[in-house]
């Protein structure tokens, strides 16, 4: 018991001391009347820390088995469960925990293996750092309305299989679920502004997650090795992913990227080997190193104009790419593809692609100057048609196009003769046709 005392202490001055220095000085007075004032006291098998106007749990008799955490104790509200309370209490399978608990602190139930299932109550805002670290056997978990913030590494255990994020957390810290190779299902009830690096790494069984709209960033190897996830929608209020954020995603088969999205940092699809196809955002500026990497069931690739810059191996071992086409006359490229199954490389003349082409062997042919890309051409055809119906309302035009009182075959002639003049570029709206043919 001594030894969980002397470490959770250790902990907590290591982490006090990267935040501000551990002087007199620097600690309100307030909290020095607290801890002049602690009393500690043991009944049954657990120990509690006494101050002026609560208690707090502090330590556990590593044989319990069974704990039901009072409400109260001398007549003080227990509030906390403190820094490694439970620390390795190995024979733990069971802990009720009451509503008189606010917060869960560091390393509060860390190690304690044979731990199966935990109900937090309503009212705790926090949960520390690691604070079921190693719970090996922890498969059930609930989490309150209550709850504001998960610390990193909180949840570190194989055995949890689903996890409900209450409204109130906004972010998924670092590796919170790190290496719950169980977990199939996590569902985000709220407004989540990050996911933090490593947060669902080694997460070897998720098949499926949604990502919340409101999320703005996903860090850096926060789904490395997810090997079971087939399919994901970056939402566009992404704007950033990290490196390595879908690494070793073997089963993913389908992505939808942001259309925020400015930059693919390196790593972030590598080893995806099941991607066949990419679209990559208009909204994307530079390509990284290894983007993707080694993603080998990718057959063709089509770089937007926008971007401009294509560093050294981004498509390294990408064998079945044997189309490659680059939408910037101007894009910096380095050594991108290094894969003999690549021969032809599109662009345009004399830009930077061709010149690359040249040096490295690749077959080059030129984009036609006047072809549009499909995106262009479709958002051209919905403006095109919101144009046309806003005509239409303003100037109360129906279907009968001829002005025969019924709407007949001799209309739907003149919509066909509509549809084809627009698509041969004769006329560009409703308006011109009807002032083309007198209607």
């Amino acid at each position: 018991m001594k030894f969980k005392k002397i470490l959770a202490v250790i902990s907590a001055l290591c982490m006090m001391g990267a935040v501000m220095p551990f002087t007199e000085r620097s600690v309100p007075e307030r909290a020095l009347l607290s801890a002049n004032a602690e009393e500690e006291i043991t009944e049954g098998m657990l120990t509690y820390k006494k101050y002026v106007s609560y208690a707090e749990v502090s330590d556990c008799n590593p044989l319990a088995m069974k704990i039901e955490i009072p409400a109260e104790i001398d007549g003080l509200p227990v509030t906390a469960i403190a820094n490694g309370a439970f620390l390795d209490c190995t024979s733990l399978q069971e802990v009720t925990i009451p509503d008189s608990i606010t917060k869960i602190e560091e390393f509060a139930f860390s190690g304690c293996s044979k731990l199966t299932s935990v109900v937090i109550p309503e009212n705790v805002t926090e949960i520390g750092y690691s604070a079921f670290g190693a719970c090996s056997a922890l498969h059930e978990i609930t989490l309150p309305e209550s709850l504001t913030t998960i610390g990193d590494w909180a949840f570190n255990t194989s055995a949890l299989t689903s996890v409900v994020i209450p409204k109130n957390v906004t972010s998924i810290n670092t590796a919170v679920f790190q290496d719950c190779s169980e977990l199939t299902s996590v569902i985000f009830k709220g407004n989540i502004t990050e996911i933090k690096m490593q947060a669902f790494n080694n997460c070897t069984k998720l098949t499926d997650i949604t990502i919340p709209d409101s999320v703005t960033e996903i860090g850096s190897t926060a789904f490395y090795n997810c090997s079971a996830l087939t399919s994901i929608v970056i939402p566009d209020s992404v704007t950033t992913l990290e490196s390595d954020a879908f690494s070793n995603c073997s089963a993913l088969a389908s992505v939808k990227l942001s259309k925020n999205l400015t930059e693919i940092n390196s790593g972030t699809f590598s080893g995806c080997s099941a991607l066949t196809a990419v679209s990559i955002p208009e909204s994307v500026t530079r390509i990284a190193y290894e983007a993707f990497g080694s993603c080998t069931g990718l057959t063709s690739v089509t770089i937007p104009k926008n971007v401009t810059e294509i560093e050294d191996c981004a498509f390294w071992d990408c064998s079945q790419i044997a189309d490659f086409t680059i939408l910037n006359a101007n894009c910096t490229l380095g050594q991108i593809l290094n894969s003999e199954n690549i021969t032809v490389l599109h662009g345009e003349e004399y830009s930077t692609t061709q010149a690359f082409a040249e040096e490295y062997g690749y077959q080059f042919e030129l984009l036609d100057p006047e072809a549009e890309t499909e995106s262009e051409t479709e958002a051209a055809t919905q403006q095109e048609l919101v144009d046309d119906i806003t005509y239409m309302k303003e100037n109360q035009i129906t279907l009968d196009f001829d002005h025969n009182g019924s709407v007949d075959s001799a209309d739907a002639s003149l919509i066909l003769v509509y549809a084809a003049e627009s698509g041969a570029g004769n006329v560009s709206s409703l308006k011109e046709f009807f002032e083309l043919h007198n209607l």
